[in-house]
C-alpha cells in the first residue's frame, strides 16, 4: 500500500497537535492536513487537489458536530474514507456515525498499535461493507435482539423511531410530522415500553438493526 494521506479535525488544539506527531511518526501514514473546527475542515479538503486518503473525525465540536462533518464530506468526496476518533465509546454514537456514512469508529484510548491497523484496515477496503469499530467497550454495545415489539409499532411510530435515530430532537421531530411536542414525548415512552428498552442508544440500535434506516 502506498503511503495513507491522512487528515485530522478536532477542536481541542493538544489533541490535534499530538493527533498529528502521531500520524507524521507511523511508517505508511502521512498528515496531509488538520482542523479545529467542521467548517474548516470541509473548507481545507474542498480546495486540496489531492484530497486525504482518510479524514479522523471528532464528534463532539462546537459550531458543526463530527456527524454533520461526515454526512457532508462524504456527499462531496464519496471516495474518500471517513472515521469518527471519539471519548464516546456508546452504541447511540457508533450508530448515528454509521448512518452519516462514516466507514470507522476509533476510540481515543486505543494503543498506537490499534490506531495504526485500524486506519489501515478502512482505508484498504479489505473488509467491503464492513463498518470497523475499535476502542468499543463491549459491555456497552447490546444486543438488539432482546428489543422484540411486546406488540406492533404502529406508522407514526415507526415514523418517531426513524427520526430519532437519525438524531431529531423531540422539537425537530415534532416540526417534521406537524404533530405537538408533548404527542412525540408520549410516542417516545410507548417504542421505549413496547421494545422494552431504557435508553435512546437502544431505540437507535434497534432502528438500524432492523431496516428502519
Amino acid at each position: 500500500m502506498s503511503t495513507i494521506g491522512v487528515f485530522v479535525v478536532d477542536d481541542h488544539q493538544i489533541i490535534l497537535e499530538g493527533m498529528a506527531s502521531l500520524i507524521d511518526s507511523i511508517d505508511g501514514l502521512r498528515l496531509v492536513g488538520k482542523a479545529s473546527t467542521g467548517m474548516e475542515c470541509i473548507k481545507q479538503v474542498a480546495a486540496m487537489s489531492e484530497k486525504p486518503d482518510v479524514c479522523l473525525v471528532d464528534i463532539d465540536m462546537p459550531e458543526m458536530n463530527g456527524v454533520e462533518v461526515v454526512k457532508q464530506l462524504k456527499k462531496q468526496f464519496p471516495q474518500m474514507k471517513l472515521m469518527a476518533l471519539t471519548m464516546h465509546d456508546e452504541r447511540y454514537f457508533i450508530n448515528r456515525m454509521i448512518v452519516a456514512g462514516a466507514d470507522g469508529y476509533l476510540i481515543k484510548n486505543v494503543d498506537r498499535s490499534t490506531f495504526e491497523n485500524t486506519v489501515k484496515r478502512v482505508v484498504s477496503g479489505i473488509e467491503q461493507e464492513s463498518f470497523i469499530v475499535e476502542g468499543e467497550h463491549k459491555n456497552d454495545a447490546q444486543d438488539s435482539n432482546q428489543y422484540i415489539p411486546t406488540k406492533p409499532l404502529t406508522k407514526r411510530e415507526i415514523q418517531v423511531l426513524k427520526l430519532i435515530a437519525k438524531g431529531y430532537s423531540s422539537t425537530e421531530i415534532a416540526g417534521e410530522l406537524f404533530i405537538s411536542y408533548r404527542t412525540v414525548d408520549t410516542h417516545r415512552t410507548n417504542l421505549k415500553q413496547k421494545l422494552q428498552a431504557s435508553t435512546i442508544a437502544a431505540l437507535v440500535q434497534y432502528a438500524y438493526e432492523n431496516g428502519y434506516l
